[in-house]
């Protein structure tokens, strides 16, 4: 869940298939990103690209193993 500084909910975590917990696949991923840049207010549209690449890269490396 994210919330602004007053602690009113901005967005759940509930993705296409229910709640995203840690996002891994490339669909909760997406889903996670789309959640972030509708709430984000002072990350920026590449932190965002980034943390998406971080955490696909992160799943290819737990595949490979």
């Amino acid at each position: 869940m994210f919330l602004d500084a007053e602690g009113v909910a901005l967005a759940t975590s509930e993705g296409p298939k229910g709640n995203l917990g840690c996002p891994y696949t490339d669909e909760e991923i997406a889903a996670f990103v789309e959640i972030l840049g509708s709430v984000a207010r002072s990350i920026s549209p590449e932190d965002i690209a980034a943390l998406s690449k971080s955490l696909t890269a992160q799943r290819k490396k737990d595949e490979k193993q």
